[in-house]
């Protein structure tokens, strides 16, 4: 029987008749209340870093797509033109909208939000040192020229203009003299933009921008790993190191057992009282009603906290570099007025 806040998990079962993947459902006897619980507090830990780590899959998205349409570049075709310049203009907004949602992230509280301990002025503390930092980091006097040139090309393409300018048929380019000439253009940009040549290569500046953009996404992730991160990481990799011990090849697993449960069959429409189940030793048992309010499908539990163990591991593992290489500890020393967070 399941009892609260236990795990479970999921193996494949073969297929149903219409051609979907059956699930079997199984309890685990691997982790007792107290080791559930805190995975439970540690996946919160880092389901909020996720958001985070793939702020980059938008830029590197429309960053492909600019480079696919290029490769294909038809100067004959008075459509294919236009359509590469919506996809630099896709991307180069992309760029920046990066670096706009992490400064609305740290406007909202970033992950303060999740501090049940700290107080306003420890929370205070935390955002005003993240904001200095992340000043710093996108500062354009100590950016390089890449960075430089990629921010004001997307501010004259904001201002309703084309990107491309001209094409040799392999290449498009846009204007110098036209990037120069917007009203807000700043020192570093002028002296970025004196570094180019007549006719700019989009190509090239989607290159630089993207690693530019890349550096800066890991500093941002140095500055958020914390001891309370740390931990958390290594709760989770010694959690999947031990399922991977016991043999256990699933990595559809489940905490659940969090309130009153029902079973639907949704052929049916008929509730439930109970479903057959294995252990981990494939030893049966009975998975009985009154746990987890919600609505279930025959083989498949629709109301539980999924665990998604590969990408904790992989991501644990990141957090864990990133911990060790101790950049963080340079950044609390220069940001937080004590050399150090008081929370956490």
């Amino acid at each position: 029987m399941i009892t609260p806040k236990s795990m479970a998990y999921f193996t494949e079962d073969g297929k149903t008749p219409d051609g979907h993947l059956r699930l079997a459902f199984h309890k685990s006897n691997l982790f007792n209340e107290q080791e559930t619980e805190k995975i439970k507090s540690s996946v919160t830990v880092l389901e909020r870093f996720f958001t985070n780590l793939n702020r980059l899959d938008g830029v590197r998205a429309a960053y492909q797509e600019f480079k696919d349409e290029l490769k294909n570049l038809d100067r004959n075709n008075p459509d294919h033109l236009p359509t590469i310049d919506r996809r630099f203009r896709a991307f180069i907004l992309e760029w920046k909208l990066f670096l706009d949602h992490f400064q609305r992230y740290i406007e909202n509280g970033a992950q303060t939000g999740c501090w049940k301990t700290a107080t306003d002025a420890e929370k205070r503390e935390y955002l005003d040192a993240f904001q200095r930092y992340f000043n710093d980091v996108k500062d354009p006097r100590k950016q390089s020229d890449a960075f430089n040139l990629a921010a004001v090309i997307r501010n004259h393409i904001q201002h309703a203009y084309d990107a491309i300018d001209h094409t040799d048929g392999k290449k498009v380019y846009i204007s110098r003299e036209k990037v120069s000439s917007g009203p807000k253009v700043t020192a570093s940009q002028k002296a970025a933009l004196g570094k180019q040549p007549e006719f700019i290569d989009l190509e090239t500046v989607a290159d630089n921008a993207l690693v530019e953009l890349e550096k800066i996404h890991e500093q941002l992730l140095n500055f958020m790993v914390d001891s309370e991160v740390a931990e958390a990481a290594a709760v989770l990799t010694e959690a999947y190191s031990k399922i991977v011990v016991a043999g256990i090849k699933s990595d559809r697993w489940v905490i659940c057992g969090f309130g009153e449960m029902e079973l639907e069959d949704k052929e049916t429409g008929k509730t439930l009282t109970q479903i057959q189940a294995e252990d981990e030793n494939y030893i049966p048992f009975e998975l009985e009603t009154g746990m987890v309010k919600s609505n279930f499908t025959v083989g498949t539990l629709m109301s539980y906290i999924p665990l998604k163990w590969t990408a904790y591991s992989s991501f644990a593992s990141l957090l864990v570099n990133l911990w060790k290489k101790g950049v963080w500890k340079d950044i609390q020393e220069k940001y937080f007025t004590n050399g150090t967070p008081s929370h956490p």
